[in-house]
């Protein structure tokens, strides 16, 4: 990112991390320590949401998504077998 004064010379240079970066820092700590299906199917709704998303749609997204359902069927099959048998139930 570039910030240039009113003459449009550059005096601030910074650099952003990509998506990949970001993604990392802010969700991989959060799925890797989550211990709750609560937590997992909050996860799961945010990257859902965020995967239907044009503006976000990306591998590295769909990667983290199937990450979080994974976890959540070995973890908590329980909960896992009925959002697969009942899809609106998670919503509640």
């Amino acid at each position: 990112m570039r910030i240039t004064d009113p003459e449009g010379v550059a005096r601030v240079l910074m650099r952003l991390p990509d998506g990949e970066a970001f993604l990392r820092g802010s969700l991989d700590d959060i799925i890797a320590a989550a211990n709750s299906p609560a937590v997992f199917l909050r996860l799961r709704g945010l990257l859902q949401h965020l995967c239907a998303s044009h503006t976000f749609r990306d591998e590295a997204l769909t990667r983290r998504l199937a990450w979080v359902e994974s976890e959540l069927a070995e973890r908590f099959p329980a909960v896992w077998t009925e959002i697969v048998t009942d899809p609106g139930r998670e919503a509640s």
